[in-house]
């Protein structure tokens, strides 16, 4: 399939937790067009600190599952500050994903759904758009958004990005929020990524 957006080649997966399923992950970028000689495999972190050396990964997908993963975004910005960094994280692992967006994630990708979910979210992101899921945004609402810190008053979000959080967090569509919000698409998706940028100016 040719592919209907900029691809960002190389591509670095990083899975030291053997969490993801490395052809599942080929198959799905293949669909999306990128040539899988392109694409590099690792299973452990020390071979992942070398081929961020080596090939400057312009997309590097690192799957996430304890803080501990979350410290190794550190290494890659300072590595490779301007690469674009997709955290693969459980639903539910919401305090995993509000820190890798501090720390300069740019998106991030839910693993633990079905694979044509998996699909369609990365086709998203990778056209400049962004992810936000229920479970995700009831916890910013109901814990970074509450709390009496530098952050939350950093946070400062404007009327309409806490009505997409209010709404995504009430399982609204995009298309339900498109309607109600007078909004287009393109400007949801762009309060959302204004969002992360804020939790990242936060860190």
């Amino acid at each position: 399939m040719a592919s209907d957006f900029l691809l960002l080649v190389p591509v670095l997966i990083i899975d030291h937790q053997a969490v993801t399923s490395k052809s599942l992950m080929y198959d799905i970028l293949e669909d999306l067009g990128y040539p899988q000689e392109l694409i590099t495999f690792v299973d452990n972190l020390t071979d992942a600190k070398q081929s961020i050396f080596n090939l400057l990964p312009n997309l590097i997908f690192l799957v996430a599952t304890q803080q501990s993963d979350i410290a190794f975004i550190h290494q890659i910005k300072k590595i490779y500050p301007s690469s674009n960094l997709i955290v693969l994280v459980q639903e539910q692992s919401t305090d995993l994903t509000f820190h890798a967006l501090q720390l300069g994630a740019t998106a991030y990708l839910v693993i633990d759904q079905s694979t044509e979910k998996i699909y369609q979210q990365l086709k998203i992101i990778l056209r400049g758009g962004a992810a936000l899921h229920q479970s995700f945004a009831t916890f910013l609402l109901n814990e970074p958004l509450h709390q009496q810190s530098e952050c939350a008053e950093q946070l400062n979000l404007n009327p309409a990005e806490y009505q997409i959080l209010d709404m995504v967090s009430h399982s609204a569509t995009q298309e339900q929020m498109v309607d109600e919000l007078k909004l287009s698409t393109y400007q949801i998706n762009g309060f959302i990524k204004n969002i992360y940028r804020k939790l990242y100016s936060c860190s």
